[in-house]
């Protein structure tokens, strides 16, 4: 392809009950080319990067990430947009942490982190998005401690889903925005 066109992949699916029609952009980045919704696929690889154009929102999958080296090296590179819908990581057995710092600049209003083998989530994994974040779904993982103390800082948190996990001890937490907290299946015994 000619490094001057802007490379365009359209994904179009069919909402079945809506019967609306959604298309999903991804950008690939070229020299010459002003704006660029999503990272260029070579920098986040093996993440996938959504731009629901309808919605003008970006999502972020990256169930295939091997090791949380990987997601330093994709964190780390420069975003134009920092600003994310969703970020997602589905049945992935690899990834068993989720370190302080690892998304650097880049900020979520969701965060689905599910049927994985997470462990270990480091108190301040998602600070930058303590303001933007709306949805921490961790279900069906490994972890047993979860950082309830440092969710006073999250201002926009309505919906923590933490079930089927190894909890254990739950603090008094006050967030004011929350509207469901799920900790079903967890092994609570304060």
């Amino acid at each position: 392809m000619d490094k001057n066109h802007l490379a365009i992949y359209i994904i179009l699916f069919f909402a079945n009950k809506s019967k609306t029609t959604k298309a999903f952009f991804a950008y690939e980045e070229t020299p010459d080319q002003g704006i660029v919704a999503c990272p260029a696929i070579k920098d986040i690889y093996p993440c996938k990067c959504k731009y629901d154009l309808e919605e003008d929102a970006l999502d972020l999958d990256c169930s295939n990430i091997t090791n949380e080296e990987d997601l330093f090296r994709i964190f780390y590179n420069e975003f134009h947009y920092t600003t994310f819908r969703r970020f997602e990581i589905y049945n992935n057995i690899n990834l068993t942490r989720i370190p302080e710092g690892v998304f650097d600049q880049v900020t979520f209003e969701e965060i689905h982190i599910i049927a994985s083998s997470i462990t270990t989530l480091e108190p301040n994994a998602f600070i930058n998005s303590a303001s933007t974040l709306n949805i921490l779904n961790l279900n069906t993982n490994s972890i047993s401690y979860f950082p309830f103390e440092i969710l006073g800082f999250y201002e926009s948190l309505e919906e923590l889903i933490l079930y089927n996990n190894f909890i254990s001890k739950i603090p008094t937490i006050r967030i004011p925005l929350l509207r469901i907290l799920d900790l079903d299946s967890n092994a609570i015994s304060e």
